[in-house]
């Protein structure tokens, strides 16, 4: 098996893969439960990609959230400013 801790950073720096606009519009599920593994590989027309998978995982594409991601970067460049006139005061 694929020790925890390497899924975890896998998908920790998969969720901050940079894109041209630096607002990752995606989400990746992790699916452990293996009563939604059977759907997702139902889903996946049983494919024995899906089927055998030690692990799988689940991307799903959000153009939605360019907006929400975007908020999120301006306001933690605030937060940014912010704390470095903190620093230079």
């Amino acid at each position: 098996p694929i020790p925890k801790e390497v899924i975890e950073k896998s998908l920790d720096n998969s969720l901050k893969a940079p894109t041209s606009s630096n607002l990752q519009t995606w989400e990746i599920y992790w699916v452990k439960s293996k009563d939604i593994k059977n759907k997702v590989v139902e889903a996946c027309l049983s494919q024995p990609a899906a089927k055998t998978a030690k692990e799988l995982f689940v991307f799903v594409s959000r153009p939605d959230y360019w907006k929400r991601n975007n908020q999120m970067m301006l306001d933690a460049i605030k937060i940014l400013n912010w704390r470095m006139k903190l620093e230079i005061n």
